[in-house]
């Protein structure tokens, strides 16, 4: 019995130092990944990743992480293929959900994008736009391999601006709403995309306001929309 008591007392003191040098690590990993050189450094790393992913000139000032599984971005600067700055953001935040991308699916509870700059442009009639490369990145003609499977619980934009110019027209007079050349700036949305899946996508959009440089002002649309291969419903 004195042995076998031996034992026990073993395995729970190895249980508690186990627990122990586990929380120690993961504080420690914590206090780690506030420092601010470990934030920048990260940013880098993420930079360096996107251009070696996709080729795209990026830089980003720091990411952070935060308890619950939710990450700061702050100090987005993408540049065109012409070398133009196409988006300066402040900030993109995201809490998202680990589990799920094992089973391939993306669960995000809420995603922000704040103080964000877009400047997107077409040179000529027969050029394609400034932000063809992204959209390039994300398009495959195989969809059964990488279905996809968004959740996204709410999102949030704030303090965004973002201007489209087709160079080669004219302008018309800075009064009258011009649809190749639009400045809008605040823009304000919030939403919810309940799914968005390959052949559907669920989506409530609970504000969505902006001014145009007009002097067009669009104040709080909001709808829920809901499509399929088959029907939809606004």
């Amino acid at each position: 019995m004195s042995l076998s008591n031996r034992n026990m007392a073993f395995i729970r003191r190895f249980f508690q130092w186990s627990i122990g040098i586990f929380c120690g690590l993961f504080v420690c990993l914590q206090i780690v990944l506030q420092l601010p050189s470990v934030q920048e450094w990260a940013g880098r790393q993420t930079a360096g990743i996107l251009h070696e992913e996709f080729g795209w000139d990026i830089k980003i000032g720091s990411v952070k992480y935060r308890l619950g599984n939710r990450i700061i971005v702050d100090d987005i600067l993408l540049k065109d293929e012409q070398d133009s700055t196409m988006l300066n953001a402040s900030r993109v935040a995201a809490k998202f959900e680990i589990l799920p991308l094992f089973q391939k699916k993306i669960r995000i509870a809420n995603a922000q994008l704040f103080g964000t700059q877009i400047q997107l442009y077409q040179a000529t009639e027969d050029s394609k736009p400034n932000f063809q490369f992204v959209v390039d990145a994300f398009s495959s003609n195989d969809t059964t391999s990488n279905p996809i499977d968004l959740k996204i619980g709410s999102v949030l934009l704030r303090r965004v601006n973002v201007q489209w110019d087709q160079q080669w027209k004219a302008r018309k007079d800075s009064s009258l709403l011009d649809f190749a050349h639009i400045k809008l700036n605040n823009i304000s949305v919030t939403a919810h995309l309940k799914s968005l899946k390959q052949d559907s996508v669920n989506v409530s959009l609970k504000r969505f306001s902006f001014e145009e440089e007009s002097g067009f002002a669009f104040q709080d649309l909001n709808f829920d929309f809901c499509a399929n291969e088959t029907s939809a419903q606004l």
